[in-house]
């Protein structure tokens, strides 16, 4: 991002399972939504939504869905990984997902894309 660029900075507060962690990506729960699931693939059916950034109680997480996210990894477009972690580049298997740019500074600018690809 060009300097003097700023990203909106927005989050949700969902429920969740005691055993999401701060740093997990997740996505809403096709038959609840007031609930996330943490993604442990990118063979998912719903797309990431975001990633936690605080845990107000056990069952209770805050996601930034939209904005700049600490993280290292190296520079370039940010995928959902095979693993559902962040990735620089397409996974080699699994459904895509664009989740954001990071510039290798440390610093993710997270604005997850809602489609997920299979196959290119």
């Amino acid at each position: 991002m060009a300097t003097g660029v700023a990203l909106n900075k927005r989050t949700l507060v969902k429920s969740c399972d005691a055993s999401v962690a701060i740093g997990d990506l997740v996505y809403q729960d096709k038959l609840n939504v007031a609930t996330v699931i943490k993604a442990t693939s990118n063979n998912i059916s719903t797309p990431v939504i975001g990633v936690v950034k605080s845990k107000p109680t056990s069952t209770t997480c805050k996601i930034l869905i939209d904005g700049k996210h600490k993280h290292v990894i190296g520079q370039g477009t940010v995928f959902l990984s095979e693993t559902g972690t962040f990735r620089i580049g397409l996974p080699a298997t699994g459904k895509y997902q664009r989740l954001g740019f990071s510039c290798g500074n440390g610093t993710i600018w997270l604005q997850p894309d809602k489609t997920l690809v299979t196959g290119c």
